[in-house]
């Protein structure tokens, strides 16, 4: 590993991003971070540097590591901050990729936006995701793998190692006389990635010495692809996005005058824009056979992890999976109120118009079915299930606006509408009252 080689790409980065003000390591105290540790403080980037520390607790000797982390960062005059976890499991999840994930989240939690976040994944890595994601059947974004600098979740990720091999790394800790911990857990072959690094790339390197280099060039070949497939997205995505409803969707009837292969290319790019997720062509088949193509007069509507993707008035939708509905429960307008997972009931005083603030009381409940509302101006009630109907609340929203209710009459509709009867008169005090969904 070349310092001045380094520098360059620091300093690339750094005119990259002018914004950045401190580098925060990802550190382990493996050789990895602890070669990048060393190898930024030689080089006293024009930012701060700060190390972050996960301690996992999945190993005994997680307290001798926290420890030579802290030894190793003083005698650099890093700063040092140690995290604790406490990793909880659903069944059959897998241990590696839950420690990974709550990592990152805990390591985003100490950003912010003149904040990078350093990690010190390296080629072999590189060469071992690529190995990875084709096993799991990955397009070119998956092959693609791990790219020197990205966001993710509006945060910044710098892998300046990226074109660095581990026997490179060792080497020059090992002229540096550096000092790192061993994870044995990296030994067993039990984790896919073990068995790729031990297994798997071993064979490889006997036929192909260069097959970690050649591996990772893949994934340059597949980042440029992936590119070229995201500028074609962003073009067909100007022609089918619209905004309806205070979201953006998909408008059928120009999507289907694209090629197939465009149509999933440009809902692939939406729906990761609207929930940082990437569809395989499994869902992006159903999406289009079960959603797209369904009857007509229907409303349907296709599941994945915790998002859900409909069709309405031929367009389409993409929303996080609603919660239970709550129990009914009573509501003074002192303080706002939290309807569990659904969102927060706010009542102001005014003058002149919301809800007479002769109404000291009510009974916030939510759509069963069959309920009555007459709006404020309207000659007569009418069924609550057509006022939403007429008034383009979506099919999935209408059972989740809070009804307010005094004995069995519906007083108002979430801060939507007013009951006839029960609206501020000119100059009367009153309650504004305020909506907010999750």
């Amino acid at each position: 590993m070349q310092l001045n080689r380094f520098k360059f790409i620091i300093d690339k980065l750094l005119k990259q991003y002018p914004k950045i003000k401190t580098f925060t390591i990802a550190y382990s105290g493996g050789l990895d971070s602890q070669v990048l540790l060393y190898a930024l403080a030689q080089l006293k980037p024009n930012v701060s540097i700060k190390a972050i520390h996960i301690h996992h607790g999945l190993q005994n000797e997680a307290d001798q590591w926290v420890l030579h982390c802290q030894t190793q960062c003083q005698q650099l005059n890093i700063k040092l901050e140690i995290k604790y976890l406490q990793l909880q499991f659903d069944r059959g999840e897998s241990i590696e990729a839950v420690a990974r994930n709550q990592r990152y989240q805990s390591l985003f939690a100490s950003l912010n936006t003149d904040t990078a976040l350093l990690t010190a994944h390296h080629q072999d890595d590189q060469a071992e995701t690529v190995l990875l994601q084709l096993l799991r059947g990955a397009g070119v974004a998956g092959l693609a793998a791990m790219p020197v600098d990205a966001y993710y979740q509006d945060y910044l990720i710098l892998r300046p190692l990226l074109r660095y091999t581990r026997q490179q790394l060792a080497e020059y800790a090992n002229y540096h006389q550096l000092q790192w911990v061993e994870d044995p857990s990296n030994q067993s072959s039990q984790f896919r990635r073990n068995f790729i690094r031990h297994q798997v790339m071993p064979l490889l390197t006997n036929y192909y010495p260069s097959a970690s280099k050649t591996i990772a060039r893949v994934a340059d070949n597949c980042a440029n692809a992936n590119q070229l497939l995201t500028e074609i997205a962003i073009q067909d995505l100007s022609i089918v996005q619209v905004s309806q409803h205070n979201s953006l969707t998909i408008a059928i009837t120009p999507l289907q005058t694209l090629s197939i292969n465009r149509q999933y290319n440009v809902l692939r790019y939406w729906y990761w824009q609207q929930t940082q997720l990437i569809l395989d062509k499994q869902h992006l088949e159903q999406i289009i056979s079960q959603v797209i193509c369904a009857n007509k007069n229907s409303i349907p509507s296709m599941s994945w992890q915790q998002w859900v993707v409909s069709r309405y008035q031929q367009h389409l939708y993409v929303y996080p999976k609603l919660p239970a509905i709550p129990q009914a429960q009573s509501w003074d307008f002192s303080q706002a109120l939290v309807l569990d997972k659904l969102g927060i009931l706010q009542a102001r005083l005014t003058k002149g118009q919301g809800l007479s603030k002769t109404i000291t009381k009510v009974r916030v409940k939510f759509r069963q079915g069959g309920e009555r509302f007459h709006q404020a101006g309207r000659a007569y009630p009418r069924a609550l299930k057509k006022i939403l109907q007429t008034e383009g609340i979506l099919p999935w929203q209408r059972n989740y606006l809070p009804l307010l209710m005094v004995d069995n009459t519906i007083v108002a509709v979430a801060d939507f509408w007013i009951a006839e009867g029960y609206q501020a008169k000119s100059g009367e005090c009153a309650w504004l009252l305020q909506w907010q969904p999750f």
